[in-house]
């Protein structure tokens, strides 16, 4: 992301995996969170 003006909208594309965390993995529902900090100088 470079030369953003002023009061127009950027896109911040990014990736998630998921990683195995038992033996055993099968089919249900997948929770997530991210959190991200953004510094503007």
């Amino acid at each position: 992301m470079t030369g953003a003006s002023a009061g127009t909208a950027e896109a911040i594309n990014f990736n998630a995996q998921y990683v195995q965390t038992d033996a055993t993995v099968g089919a249900g529902t997948a929770n997530s969170m991210v959190t991200f900090a953004l510094e503007y100088n």
